[in-house]
């Protein structure tokens, strides 16, 4: 768990600060997350930050080191889901080799992704989950920096940080997996042809009239970067027509067996955990429902938290 600089991060699509949206975010949902954040106490978020640590040194590390001194807090969780046991890196020997690691990550990012435009920051931290939470402090925090200018201590209030979780991209625990798409109110032939278009995957169908498409992609890029925009422009041309967002290949299946519904589901490849960094990096936030972090039934225990406002 970490606090981090709401300065070194921002949402628009063609921001390049330190810590980047990794899906679009969508402005109206946000208000009602301010006023429930602003003035609030405490924060409990439920905000994951990744790192691009293929070889799984920096956090593995960090442990070892910490599990030296005594734990902050160790308990048992509800419902089968094991037990929590929390450290805190508090020696001067922690924290120098945390600033380290995430130094020697920065600069292997500066060459890493491709050329870097004047003023860029090194891509070091991607969105996981919570891309509406920290956009919500983000704007709470801009909102009390503007209406409080010129006060002393401003600049080390507790609402520009904004408590996360960070995970390493690599970490055999983090798995991410597609969200399949189903199309309504079209048929297999007419989806095919303008699937075509794109060059980045292959396309085939796999049930009985093809009202399942198995998609393949083939470039190391997240296969919903080009997708995503290709059937946004063709359930807008089509009158009825709609799409929605299923986890599970099984569930796809179901929706598209009765011919009835003219429904086609297109199933998607696997996400590459190599293509996430590079695919933001050089094409900004992903369309909306590009992949999901765990399963449906995994849980989330709130247990760490931090004063926010007096």
């Amino acid at each position: 768990m970490l606090m981090v600089d709401l300065e070194r991060y921002d949402w628009a699509p063609e921001a390049r600060p330190l810590i980047r949206s990794t899906e679009g975010t969508v402005k109206e949902r946000l208000p009602p997350r301010v006023e429930i954040r602003r003035g609030a106490p405490l924060e409990l978020p439920h905000i994951l930050l990744l790192i691009d640590d293929e070889d799984d040194r920096l956090i593995p590390s960090l442990g070892e080191t910490a599990r030296k001194s005594r734990p902050l807090y160790e308990t048992a969780l509800m419902m089968n889901s094991g037990a929590v046991t929390g450290w805190a890196l508090d020696t001067e020997e922690s924290w120098t080799a945390l600033a380290e690691g995430l130094e020697a990550l920065a600069r292997k990012a500066g060459g890493r992704y491709g050329a870097m435009r004047p003023g860029e920051d090194p891509f070091l931290f991607a969105m996981g989950d919570g891309n509406h939470s920290l956009a919500t402090a983000k704007a709470v925090w801009e909102g009390y920096k503007s209406a409080h200018a010129g006060e002393a201590g401003l600049e080390n209030h507790p609402a520009r940080w904004a408590l996360v979780e960070v995970e390493n991209l690599y970490d055999p625990g983090v798995c991410f997996e597609p969200i399949h798409r189903v199309v309504f109110g079209v048929e297999p032939p007419e989806l095919l042809e303008a699937l075509a278009s794109l060059t980045s995957v292959r396309c085939t169908p796999e049930s009985p009239e093809g009202r399942v498409i198995r998609v393949e992609s083939l470039s190391p890029e997240i296969v919903t970067a080009g997708l995503q925009p290709l059937l946004d422009d063709f359930i807008g041309r089509r009158k009825g027509s709609s799409i929605d967002y299923i986890h599970g290949e099984e569930e796809v299946f179901r929706l598209t067996q009765d011919s009835a519904r003219r429904a086609v589901g297109l199933i998607l490849p696997p996400v590459r955990k190599d293509g996430l960094f590079k695919t933001v990096a050089r094409s900004g936030p992903l369309p909306r429902k590009s992949f999901s972090m765990g399963d449906a039934w995994e849980k989330r225990f709130y247990l760490e938290c931090r004063r926010l406002f007096h």
